[in-house]
């Protein structure tokens, strides 16, 4: 039995138990007696002896010893698992976050997929020590210090993966035909980068990876880079697999990027809705803008390419996106960890719902996982058809207008030179 049951069948005896002391009844009339038909008032004093008395009788009485900390963070883990984007984080995962959020971690390097056999490198960080000690994109990893990862979920193999700055960590890699090999590497600080960006005769291209307080200000760099080589013709923003981050950053961006309109309109429990609008003035002066996205650009991604698309601001160019239109607020609690809890749901400037829907593209085309292109390389459209029609667009005026004769399902994608459709 779980440990989570286990408590959860406390918290059952215990309210078949008789509590320590009765409750306080808050209710301006007489309290209920049990069984009387009528639903007894449980107030919050209750709740908090009912879950004291549930504590006691486990650490007590349980075959095997829990502590306090222990028991907590299960009942505060079932508490908050109301949906599988809120969660409880303990002080070591809420350090991890943080450090996200920088764009910043100790590891070895890499982001990775989760397969059933293990996990699969789907980029090694130039600086890290896997890049370093020659791992690439496709290599997999079938356990790390020994630990199979099958069945691993990503949070699971990430803690695995992390660790202490100069520590050394194990990773067994497939080699081919059942064959395994061993590799140590030993984890160190590395910046994370959310954003890069290159000059593609002519047109710049902007990949971010994620949202987070690196975001804005890489991509003011990233502008200045491209912009370095001469003003480009238009701008690709490729957001293909980026899974979101903070909800500032990106609509910081968003902001950056419009010269006026709605970004998003919120809805929380107490509140009708917050609508948030862009401030005059466009970073880029004006560039003609196509987003790229796939079926894994989600949460924070989908409010900027339906923030952009909305306002008219961009095309987008892939597949429909992930579908998660809810906005989660973290805050730190006793113990040194944090809550993150679903508190609002968002919709587009038009009004769109966007969760467990997505976002359809103007032109859909290509793979829904083709990837980004990876970090450091310069990005070539005769192998990337999304890529391909994104250019052909930008190279044509990049109007929005564009693609709004027609519903966004069935544009047909203008056919781009030396590219062919299909999967990547």
């Amino acid at each position: 039995m779980t440990l989570r049951r286990i408590l959860l069948a406390a918290v059952f005896s215990a309210v078949l138990l008789p509590a320590a002391a009765p409750a306080q009844e808050t209710s301006a009339g007489p309290a209920h007696q049990a069984g009387s038909g009528e639903q007894t008032r449980f107030t919050e004093g209750d709740a908090v002896q009912l879950f004291v008395r549930a504590l006691r009788e486990v650490r007590e009485r349980y075959v095997e010893p829990l502590s306090e900390r222990e028991l907590a963070e299960i009942a505060v883990q079932a508490m908050v698992g109301r949906d599988r984007w809120s969660k409880y984080y303990d002080e070591g995962q809420y350090r991890d976050v943080q450090a996200d959020n920088q764009g910043s971690l100790v590891g070895v390097g890499i982001r990775f997929n989760v397969k059933p056999e293990g996990a699969e490198i789907a980029e090694s960080f130039t600086d890290g020590p896997a890049a370093q000690a020659g791992l690439r994109s496709g290599d997999r990893i079938l356990a790390i210090d020994g630990k199979p990862l099958a069945g691993l979920n990503a949070d699971q193999v990430r803690t695995l993966i992390r660790g202490e700055e100069g520590s050394a960590v194990t990773l067994t890699l497939a080699a081919g035909e059942g064959a395994r090999r061993d590799l140590r590497l030993v984890r160190k600080a590395i910046t994370v980068p959310s954003v890069g960006g290159k000059n593609i005769d002519g047109f710049g291209y902007v990949r971010i990876a994620k949202f987070d307080q690196q975001t804005v200000p890489g991509f003011q760099a990233a502008l200045r880079q491209i912009s370095a080589q001469g003003r480009p013709r238009g701008l690709v923003i490729d957001l293909r697999d980026n899974p979101g981050g903070l909800v500032d950053a990106c609509v910081k961006l968003a902001d950056a990027l419009l010269e006026r309109g709605r970004i998003l309109e919120t809805r929380s429990r107490n509140r009708d809705g917050e609508i948030i609008e862009a401030n005059a003035g466009d970073d880029t002066g004006g560039l003609p803008i196509v987003l790229l996205v796939n079926k894994n650009s989600a949460s924070a991604a989908e409010i900027l390419a339906g923030a952009l698309q909305d306002n008219r601001r961009a095309l987008l160019v892939g597949a429909r996106t992930y579908g998660k239109g809810v906005i989660q607020s973290t805050r730190p609690v006793p113990g040194g960890g944090a809550i993150r809890l679903t508190t609002a749901r968002y919709l587009t400037p038009a009004g769109h719902q966007v969760h467990e829907q997505g976002i359809t593209p103007d032109f859909v085309l290509g793979a829904p996982d083709a990837a980004p292109v990876p970090w450091g390389e310069r990005p070539d459209p005769a192998n990337d058809v999304q890529l391909a029609q994104a250019l052909t667009l930008l190279s044509q005026g990049g109007a929005p207008a564009l693609a709004r004769t027609t519903s966004a399902a069935a544009a047909e994608p203008v056919p781009a030179a030396g590219s062919a459709e299909g999967t990547r």
